[in-house]
């Protein structure tokens, strides 16, 4: 493939992706991203300063969370029993496939914060 045209292609891409977070559809969402997802947040004084609060995944992703906290806590994403011990300034990852479908709490188990949702739809 020409660089042009893929240059082209990733344009387009980018441009369904961008459409598909805005009108909010996961469908569209993962006809756009092959790539499994990554979450990204950054939490400053028990709140969210960089990532979204909503996630919407589709069942079997395999999803990678990564997450840097300026205090130790531990991460909790309910519904997975996923957890995870965070240190001050050391970003940590946890990965995981999305097997359940539904609505789950992302939380930090010291101070409670609620640091956003996962939403898992059907394939």
């Amino acid at each position: 493939m020409n660089h042009k045209l893929l240059a082209f292609t990733q344009l387009v891409a980018a441009i369904v992706m961008l459409v598909a977070v805005a009108v909010g559809d996961p469908d569209l969402a993962a006809a756009a991203d092959n790539n499994p997802p990554t979450i990204s947040l950054v939490v400053k004084g028990g709140q969210v300063v960089a990532g979204p609060q909503v996630h919407r995944l589709k069942r079997d992703d395999e999803v990678t969370l990564d997450v840097v906290s300026d205090r130790a806590d531990e991460l909790h994403v309910h519904g997975y029993d996923l957890q995870l011990k965070l240190e001050a300034n050391q970003p940590r990852t946890v990965k995981f496939v999305a097997k359940r479908t539904g609505r789950f709490n992302i939380e930090l188990h010291k101070s409670g914060a609620e640091l956003g949702v996962l939403e898992i739809y059907p394939k």
